[in-house]
């Protein structure tokens, strides 16, 4: 107990120090991908351990017998082997001797002679065989030398020449076993489920073929893009010579979730508390697809909203996807940051999206989008005493990219979005919408780019306790109109929960700025079971302290006298409580540390507030 006190020490002083700290955020690449079991790497069959360099032994040419997997001879001849040198030949390398490299197609030297390798220098080079097949991305590969033949170079009258045995494992069979949240299915369950017979049909490694663990690890990258499944691979021993089994190990959850959610996003003028009803799920019709149903409301009496979209891939092109979606929802002018100005009105879009993977390595991936909506905008200006509608047909194309590893997990996005047509609509139909001298034509280029990281993993290698209850957390949003003033609805809001907290929610609107948020975050559970040497993922529970900083600058363009460029800046302290993956309960509180006026209202510096949010999943 007194070491679990003064961790919770130290790790309270760490919370303390980076609240009053800026700290760096970055991310790192390159981190254990965790997809494939390492036996599938390859294996090297090797004398017993070396107690000495014992004989030397005249090799003038190695001759590869077993040679499969699309390797030439050729290959492994070029193939270099780091060596040491004593006077009458080669040994294996040591501290204390000078490094030498042989290449395995010179062994013979220029006349032919041979060269002399010691029983020490003959055990490296089964591993520098292995190399070359982990380079082409081939496991389950052993490689030996056979003691006879190793002798026989011993006989005056031998030639010189070296057998090295080759044996490339095949795949036997292809099976998978399923977990569905704490269920594992039975074989005949297994076999009746069409995601996990999909993903056993469309292996890349079929029943024959060698064991390409570069292509297997890709397989299962993809496949864990989509959050709600996670495929490891697993390699065993199979029936018959030379064989392994291999198994997907598909990890799923259920596949719909239905969800109700409560914060205190809303305005005054709307109801400070929103409701919000969604239902998702993950997997429609086994292919993959998503359907996502959402309701939200404020208080059940303004601000109401529903949207809806439908996400799946094409089976004939596996790396394209589309995306139908629709949204009607009731605002006022508090919503979309006028406060100088009292209106409400609805918004009704329609919009489709295809997605299309251009490249990918390992779990990063990189997308580009194309895509269009139609916006339906109404609105009732009780300022002026007029109503106006106006509508936009809107074009989008974009790039994504994201990588997730057990270090970091971020995702960048940029597009490109602008007016096609008003379809009917001139600029003083858009001007009545509820903002001077807004543009019909109008254009914006948006970047996003979200992510946490394990800091400690930065700099060093990380023990079990800091490997997963450590994260640095960012966010930053940005907009640019490309000289262009923006309709209200497409501006860039600021201030709140979910941009700069300690600040009112949407208190500031810009045709152009950035929102940036930084985050440390310490997750309680898995630092306790860490420290008591239970597995993080059995704990049903989890805890999150966080201190961050947020700050934010939105400017108008063609700024008229009224209007205001605005920075703010918050900070604050924050604790997340989840039980069982169901609830999830959060606070933050945030402080104002600038002040700020957005030429309605003037939000004073050392102001605090409390952002609430409360989540129950059924």
């Amino acid at each position: 107990m007194r070491t679990v006190a003064a961790r919770l020490v130290a790790q309270c002083r760490i919370l303390i120090i980076a609240f009053v700290l800026a700290v760096p955020a970055s991310f790192v690449s390159g981190a254990d991908r965790g997809t494939v079991d390492p036996s599938i790497e390859g294996s090297t069959e090797s004398a017993s351990e070396e107690v000495s360099d014992g004989g030397p032994y005249r090799v003038t040419a190695f001759r590869y017998e077993g040679l499969t997997a699309g390797i030439r001879p050729e290959q492994l001849d070029w193939e270099r082997v780091r060596l040491a040198e004593v006077p009458n030949g080669l040994v294996a390398p040591r501290p204390d001797l000078r490094p030498v490299w042989l290449e395995l197609g010179r062994v013979g030297g220029r006349e032919g002679r041979g060269t002399a390798l010691y029983a020490s220098a003959l055990r490296e080079i089964p591993t520098a065989i292995t190399r070359v097949f982990r380079r082409a991305g081939i496991g389950a590969v052993r490689v030996g030398l056979l003691r006879s033949e190793i002798d026989s170079l011993l006989d005056p009258a031998s030639d010189g020449v070296l057998t090295i045995h080759i044996t490339v494992g095949v795949v036997g069979v292809v099976a998978a076993k399923a977990l569905v949240g704490e269920t594992t299915l039975t074989e005949e369950e297994t076999l009746a489920d069409p995601v996990v017979g999909r993903i056993v049909r469309d292996s890349p490694v079929s029943e024959g073929d060698p064991v390409a663990v570069d292509r297997l690890r890709d397989y299962a990258d993809a496949l864990n893009r989509f959050r709600h499944r996670r495929v490891e691979i697993g390699i065993g021993p199979g029936t018959g010579e030379n064989e392994v089994a291999l198994d997907y190990l598909v990890s799923s959850v259920r596949p719909w979730t239905a969800s109700l959610e409560v914060d205190n996003t809303g305005t005054p003028e709307t109801g400070r508390f929103r409701e919000r009803l969604g239902w998702l799920h993950r997997n429609l019709t086994g292919h993959d697809d998503a359907l996502s149903v959402a309701f939200i409301t404020a208080e059940l009496d303004e601000a109401n909203a529903g949207l809806a979209s439908y996400e799946f891939p094409f089976r004939a092109a596996p790396l394209f996807s589309a995306r139908c979606s629709g949204l009607y929802s009731e605002y006022d002018a508090s919503q979309v940051g006028a406060f100088d100005l009292d209106f409400s009105g609805t918004a009704a879009v329609g919009g489709v999206d295809l997605r299309s993977n251009i490249f990918s390595s390992g779990s990063f991936f990189a997308d580009a989008e194309l895509g269009g909506a139609v916006h339906r905008i109404e609105t009732n200006n009780e300022t002026l005493r007029q109503e106006a509608d106006a509508t936009f047909a809107i074009a989008r194309f974009g790039l994504v990219a994201e990588q997730t590893e057990a270090e970091q997990d971020w995702r960048a996005s940029v597009d490109v979005e602008w007016s096609v047509s008003t379809l009917g609509s001139d600029r003083r139909d858009v001007v009545r919408l509820g903002r001077t001298d807004a543009d019909d034509d109008w254009r914006r280029l948006r970047f996003d780019w979200s992510g946490a990281v394990n800091p400690f993993a930065l700099f060093r290698p990380v023990d079990r306790a800091e490997r997963s209850a450590h994260r640095i957390a960012w966010r930053v949003s940005a907009q640019d109109s490309l000289g262009t003033r923006l309709p209200p609805n497409f501006t860039l809001l600021s201030g709140g929960f979910r941009s700069v907290r300690g600040y009112p929610e949407a208190y500031t609107s810009g045709d152009r700025g950035i929102v940036a948020s930084l985050e440390y975050r310490w997750h309680v559970a898995r630092w306790l079971a860490s420290s008591t040497e239970r597995p993080a993922a059995e704990s049903d529970w989890d805890l999150i302290l966080r201190c961050f900083l947020d700050a934010s600058r939105t400017e108008q363009q063609d700024r008229l006298t009224f209007e205001r460029d605005v920075d703010l800046i918050g900070t604050g302290l924050g604790a997340e409580l989840i039980l069982r993956r169901r609830v999830r309960v959060r606070l933050d509180w945030g402080l104002s540390a600038r002040e700020a006026h957005n030429g309605a209202d003037r939000a004073a510096a050392g102001v605090s507030r409390w952002h609430f949010s409360l989540a129950v999943v059924f």
